[in-house]
C-alpha cells in the first residue's frame, strides 16, 4: 500500500512540473499570436496606404491624359488658325498644309 501511495505521489508530482511546463508553454505561444496579431496589423495598414496611393495615381493619369487631349485640341485649332493666313506675295501663297480660306 505505501509503494502504491508513493507512485500516485510521484505521478501526481509529475503532473504538476508538466502544468507548470504548459503554463508557460502556452504564455510563450500567446505572446506569439499577439506578435503575429501586431504583424498583420500593420501590414494590412501597409495595404490599405499602397491601395489608396495607387488609386490617387490612376485619378493624376486621368487627369494628364484629359490634358493631353485638351492640348492636342488646341494644337489642332491653333495649326488651322495659323494656316488661314497667306503668306509670300498676294499671290495666292499659302502655309503647307493650310486649307483653302
Amino acid at each position: 500500500m505505501v509503494s502504491t501511495v508513493e507512485s500516485v505521489a510521484g505521478i501526481s508530482e509529475r503532473n504538476a512540473v508538466s502544468a507548470e511546463q504548459m503554463r508557460g508553454t502556452s504564455s510563450t505561444v500567446e505572446q506569439a499570436m499577439n506578435g503575429i496579431a501586431a504583424v498583420t496589423e500593420q501590414t494590412t495598414a501597409s495595404a490599405q496606404e499602397a491601395a489608396a496611393g495607387a488609386e490617387e495615381m490612376s485619378a493624376q493619369v486621368e487627369e494628364v491624359v484629359a490634358s493631353s487631349e485638351t492640348l492636342a485640341d488646341m494644337a489642332q485649332g491653333l495649326k488651322e488658325a495659323v494656316g488661314a493666313f497667306r503668306i509670300g506675295s498676294g499671290d495666292g501663297e499659302k502655309l503647307a498644309g493650310a486649307s483653302p480660306a
